[in-house]
């Protein structure tokens, strides 16, 4: 059982002790860096990228190909030093005009000279990150969680 204490410094600046702390991080380190709980950790963090490719792809725009909405994805990523990881993102292989869309364009000319106009930014993807942010750390949060009481 954690216990919090308070203490004042001199200089009146309060600051906050909370014991069994060292031992829980050392637990999530463990759980990070050993193979088999990486193992266990990676559907958990898929599942928690899942939240946001889905987020994303209810407000990318839909174009004539449809091309934007079905290159937004979630993966696995390469371990890390070790440590499990997964990401949402667009593939580019699918929708090369991505980061057009998201960031908007200036003025464009095709090498003819025609003058093809400003394409708008129509952002995504960080407002799907914005508005998952919680709910992505509540996933990770009780799937840590299981993990450690399992």
């Amino acid at each position: 059982m954690s216990r919090v204490s308070y203490r004042r410094k001199r200089r009146a600046h309060p600051y906050m002790h909370l014991e069994g702390v060292d031992r829980l991080e050392a637990r999530v380190k463990q759980i990070m860096l050993s193979a088999d709980d990486a193992d266990k950790v990676e559907p958990v963090l898929l599942k928690a990228a899942d939240v946001i490719a889905d987020s994303a792809r209810s407000k990318a725009p839909e174009g004539p190909t449809g091309n934007l909405k079905r290159g937004i994805r979630s993966t696995l990523l390469r371990r890390l030093l070790g440590r499990p990881a997964a990401g949402a993102g667009v593939d580019y292989a699918i929708a090369p005009h991505a980061h057009l869309v998201e960031f908007g364009t200036s003025a464009r000319h095709q090498k003819s000279g025609k003058y093809t106009g400003i394409g708008p930014a129509k952002p995504f993807l960080r407002p799907a990150i914005d508005e998952s942010k919680e709910s992505v750390m509540e996933i990770i949060r009780r799937g840590i969680k299981e993990i450690i009481e399992a």
